[in-house]
């Protein structure tokens, strides 16, 4: 592969690809409050807007470096702009009722230029307050010279790294290769140069290639490690170092990793302009994948940007690739030896699971983002991928002495049939479901026909059309997945520690369909957090919302502190867990003052809502009765001592932050962090002015001389 990388250089193409075929105007509300903006909050445009979550000035961002990196260019298979207009960027914006009132208090734009041939150049600008945690746009100087940042200091240039696995090391063809990739969208730019003088080591490149299939690999395994070789499709293993950069405790990791996922984007682009085969191959596919699960939790606003964009583009490639209906038994026949056989076994399942990998990717942002996926369950024609152990077999042998009993290895089940027998009335049908990556597919597509249910409830057609035309079968759907739960606690004594993880996975995705299958709950949740105009109906829209449905709240408020459970005692380190813990923290938070408080604490029975499930456990039992049944309980959860005093809430967003910190590999934990601490102090702030309006006329007086104002 590599060879075909550097043809490119010389002015040549190879030709290996295989060609494949209204806001209206205020308005009153409940109780008469205006409803601003925003009447409803289920619209996805206002949804997958999540800039405001996205702090640019974490110190890692690439763009602080004087003379780094700039951050123009396009994703997928679309031009790149970068560096098309030059330093003196000036816009003639006369009307700044294009932007939105919240982005037009940051942005600053000359009215006395003139376009340049109509295109609108707007000048850069800058971010609001230091410590804003709601940030909007940063500056984006114009560079000409840019530089990938070492990785590590000179005092670790000699440092041994130990190893997780023993692999294929990447030699000096290949370590030149990879620098000559990074090169290739440069070589014909006259306004931009690159210098890659501070380019790792081939020993901190395979230090971070084995920390990739130590921790990022068990969740996606889409490739076979077994029979990796780094110089074989450099695009991927470059994508590979820079998430595996991620969980190193090299000086210099967390820039150096998003600058090289900056540098290989921009070979991704390079490579699908010059030859617009290449994006229907799986190296383009896998190294867009990894791209953009790192793009969605490495905290750095252009990443997340690409990540979201590049998405539509990435399923769409896979799709005209028939990438979801491959099928390739017949290529494995029994005349083959077993070494052949074995290869396009590999082959094969390497596709499958790439398919997979996307399927999964997509579907994520439902529960991660609130947003809609591009892949519906109809698109998905394939069959599951094949076990873990299938997948992990170190040789040929091992490989075929999973499967005595057959020459060929068999063919595995499709989706549908697999999730038909949870409805079909089959006893003990999550039992029928025996391998664990097939459990987490079924589920996770579960969990995404709970969210479409939920988009299409809050439809406008249900207001418009009478009767609805739509049955909920929301319920249908939960119990279906309340029937795959299992006891971690249990199955922590008998399952290791890597299978123990997929089980969490699945716990956690179960618990958060509960919380996307309440109602409307996740559509007003951002508009609340944001804090915009919108965010007194949302208030109001909550409130209601606790009214509507008691159980309903006691419901979310146990999976939200079960969900926090598992991530507090079962954490590994995977991208999503970040937007867990914040989803569940921050929804905990809302729905705790709608809990109504026990009436008499010292004698009433206390739950602690986070602990973890035991089988025929008697807490578990009380816990399940007060979710069905409610009962005057004194909940509690780890360091919140009852959840419904006026400082639970407070304890709540504490506790939600504290784990947050503890996730150091994602930039994207300390970006939730700070939105989860303004949180906190936002509800102090209020709380305190509340507190203060109902004072004793007396007391406020004697109290006014301890303000600084005297106010």
């Amino acid at each position: 592969m590599n060879q075909e990388y550097l043809a490119y250089a010389g002015g040549q193409i190879p030709n290996q690809y295989p060609s494949e075929t209204s806001c209206e105007g205020p308005s009153s509300g409940i109780d008469g409050a205006p409803n601003f903006m925003y009447t409803t909050f289920d619209d996805m445009d206002f949804n997958s807007n999540l800039d405001w979550i996205l702090d640019v000035g974490n110190g890692e961002d690439i763009s602080d470096q004087s003379g780094l990196l700039d951050f123009s260019g396009s994703c997928g298979n679309q031009p790149s702009q970068a560096g098309v207009i030059s330093a003196p960027q000036t816009a003639p914006l006369a009307a700044e009722e294009q932007m939105s009132p919240m982005r037009g208090r940051h942005e600053q734009y000359s009215t006395d230029a003139t376009a340049l041939g109509g295109l609108l150049t707007p000048q850069p600008h800058e971010t609001g307050e230091p410590g804003d945690p709601w940030p909007f746009e940063m500056p984006r100087p114009p560079q000409n010279h840019l530089s990938l940042p070492a990785l590590g200091s000179d005092m670790e240039t000699s440092r041994t790294f130990t190893k997780f696995f023993n692999m294929m090391v990447l030699n000096d063809r290949t370590w030149h290769s990879l620098q000559r990739c990074l090169m290739l969208p440069f070589e014909h730019n006259p306004r931009q140069t690159l210098s890659l003088d501070q380019f790792p080591s081939k020993e901190k490149l395979d230090h971070c290639l084995d920390l990739y299939f130590a921790y990022f690999h068990p969740m996606l395994a889409v490739l076979h490690q077994p029979t990796f070789d780094p110089g074989k499709d450099l695009v991927v293993t470059l994508a590979m170092v820079s998430i595996g950069a991620c969980y190193s405790d090299i000086t210099g990791a967390k820039q150096f990793s998003i600058a090289l996922s900056e540098l290989v984007k921009r070979l991704l682009v390079f490579m699908a302009e010059v030859d617009r085969r290449f994006v229907r191959t799986g190296s383009y596919l896998t190294a867009q994948l990894l791209q953009g699960t790192h793009g969605y939790c490495s905290g750095n606003e252009r990443l997340f940007e690409l990540s979201e964009s590049c998405r539509s583009t990435l399923v769409h490639h896979a799709k005209c690739m028939g990438l979801f209906r491959y099928e390739t038994n017949d290529q494995i026949q029994e005349d083959m030896s077993l070494e052949d056989s074995w290869y396009a076994w590999i082959d094969a399942e390497r596709l499958r699971r790439l398919g997979w990998g996307v399927y999964k990717y997509d579907a994520s942002v439902a529960y991660l983002h609130n947003n809609r996926p591009f892949l519906s369950t109809g698109d998905i024609n394939l069959s599951l991928p094949a076990s873990a152990e299938h997948w992990a077999a170190e040789s040929a042998q091992s490989w075929a002495a999973l499967h005595p009993w057959s020459k060929v290895f068999p063919p595995t089940p499709r989706l549908r049939p697999k999730i038909r027998l949870l409805f079909d009335g089959t006893p003990n049908a999550a039992e029928q479901i025996t391998d664990e990556e097939h459990a987490f597919i079924v589920v996770l597509t579960l969990v995404r026909m709970v969210w479409s249910l939920k988009e299409i409830r809050s439809s406008p057609i249900n207001d418009l059309v009478s009767p609805p035309i739509f049955d909920d079968g929301r319920q249908t759907l939960l119990n279906a997945l309340d029937g795959m739960s299992v006891s971690i606690v249990t199955l922590s004594k008998t399952h290791t520690k890597t299978e123990l993880d997929r089980l969490v996975h699945r716990m956690q995705l179960i618990h958060v369909a509960h919380i996307y299958g309440a109602g409307d709950l996740m559509n007003w949740l951002y508009a609340y957090l944001r804090h915009g105009p919108e965010a007194e109906n949302a208030s109001i829209r909550m409130r209601q919302w606790g009214q509507e449905d008691l159980g309903r709240t006691r419901e979310v408020a146990y999976h939200c502190s079960q969900l926090l459970g598992l991530l507090r005692h079962y954490p590994n380190n995977v991208p999503l867990e970040s937007f867990l813990i914040f989803h569940a923290g921050v929804v905990l938070s809302c729905v705790a003052v709608l809990l109504p408080t026990a009436t008499n604490p010292d004698q009433s029975a206390g739950l602690h809502l986070d602990q973890l499930h035991l089988e025929d456990d008697r807490s578990t039992n009380l816990m399940t009765d007060w979710v069905n049944n409610g009962g005057d309980v004194q909940l509690s959860l780890s360091g919140v001592p009852s959840l419904c005093s006026p400082a639970g809430r407070q304890d709540v967003l504490d506790q939600t932050a504290s784990l947050l910190k503890r996730r150091k590999v994602w930039g994207m934990a300390r970006n939730l962090t700070k939105v989860v601490l303004s949180l906190a102090t936002r509800d102090a702030n209020t709380i305190a002015e509340d507190t203060a309006a109902f004072l004793p006329l007396s007391s406020t007086t004697l109290s006014c001389d301890s303000f600084p104002d005297g106010s």
